[in-house]
């Protein structure tokens, strides 16, 4: 018979598809043989259908259920989903709550900074941390316009040797302050990352970044925290739930960075 296998490992069961009937081949599987009556020559033809030259019909392996996919079709009712569909309809809630207008000013501080040739910095931690380096990978490659000088963006949680020896040598809540006091200059733009707003090597670096003349940004979660009246600009991801939070800032970074590469686009 004809057998055909896929291009991935699963238990398989058989099944029967005639040519007249309209069968179709799923496009990952191959023919790697042919039935008696069937010819000797089983290759797709060149309407990319087995050929049948001996017959009508070709015998096809069908997937079989493996144990995991049973156990997720079990659950595809249960409460697993229902935490799927909630998580969801939390996020597109929030994001509701959003606009284009909220995220504006943000664009604006970073767009001045660039024209300045000033420094963005970022810092979080956790989750937000990786948000953080997210941001600042998106932030600095996807913004590259030939002909204009980069934008200049740097993640603080991404020295690790320096954050853990702040931490080690003074205190945590000193991670991100202290090298701010390094590098940062008057116009430059701090973003800082926390869902609850209350993070205290985040505050931290929000106070000296004030303090030094650089324009502070926050994407906040929850009831926004002590940052929410600290900074200069504020996107509020109106959640209790931290991973609807999170999910919010990532949606924002990305909504910045495009933002921001098409105003460089349209300036060039």
């Amino acid at each position: 018979m004809g057998i055909v296998e896929p291009d991935f490992g699963m238990a398989w069961e058989t099944s029967v598809l005639t040519e007249t009937e309209g069968g179709a081949r799923p496009p990952n599987w191959r023919l790697l043989g042919s039935a008696p009556g069937l010819g000797q020559d089983s290759r797709p033809s060149a309407a990319g259908q087995p050929s049948c030259s001996g017959g009508p019909s070709t015998e096809v392996v069908r997937p079989a259920p493996t144990r995991s996919q049973e156990a997720g079709l079990r659950l595809a009712a249960g409460p697993a989903a229902e935490a799927v569909e909630e998580h969801l309809r939390h996020v597109r809630r929030a994001l509701d709550g959003l606009s284009a207008a909220a995220v504006a000013p943000v664009v604006d501080a970073i767009l001045e900074a660039h024209a300045a040739g000033r420094h963005v910095y970022i810092a979080g931690n956790g989750g937000s941390a990786s948000t953080a380096s997210h941001f600042a990978c998106d932030l600095s490659k996807a913004t590259v316009v030939d002909g204009r000088s980069r934008l200049r963006v740097t993640a603080l949680s991404d020295n690790v040797a320096l954050l853990t020896a702040w931490a080690n040598d003074t205190a945590y809540d000193r991670v991100f302050a202290e090298p701010l006091r390094n590098l940062l200059d008057p116009g430059d733009v701090l973003i800082a990352i926390s869902a609850s707003g209350n993070s205290d090597n985040v505050v931290e670096a929000v106070r000296v970044a004030r303090a030094m003349g650089a324009v502070t940004v926050g994407l906040l979660g929850l009831e926004g925290g002590r940052l929410l009246e600290m900074v200069d600009i504020a996107l509020l991801a109106d959640s209790r739930d931290h991973g609807v939070v999170e999910d919010c800032h990532l949606v924002l970074q990305h909504a910045i960075t495009a933002s921001t590469r098409t105003a460089l686009l349209a300036a060039s």
